[in-house]
């Protein structure tokens, strides 16, 4: 799976994550993550193949969120493009960097 690592100065700063973020006004849940991944990574989503599931937890200004988890088949048309992180890395569940319980929880079982 593709880890994406949060800038130091960033809310969370220096934990790994997956690519996520925050739906736009009236932006279908698919479309948002498809947007999300291309901006954050330059990665073309092909095919959304499930739902690995979800958590909830508190954003940078204290507000309850939840983040829903999907696995892909994406297409590459070059190098990843980080926009929002300073580092990429492809990981294994089993090894995994400084994530966030959630994650861990999310992608170990």
């Amino acid at each position: 799976m593709l880890l994406l690592r949060r800038r130091a100065e960033d809310f969370l700063g220096e934990l790994w994550e997956l690519p996520s973020g925050g739906m736009e006004p009236g932006e279908r849940l698919v479309d948002a993550l498809c947007r999300k991944v291309l901006e954050e990574t330059g990665l073309t989503v092909t095919q959304v193949t499930g739902h690995a599931g979800s958590f909830d937890y508190a954003s940078r200004s204290g507000r309850r969120t939840r983040q829903f988890t999907f696995t892909v088949t994406v297409r590459a048309t070059g190098p990843i493009t980080l926009t929002e992180h300073d580092d990429a890395a492809w990981a294994d569940p089993g090894d995994l960097p400084a994530v966030s319980d959630e994650t861990r929880v999310l992608l170990t079982g």
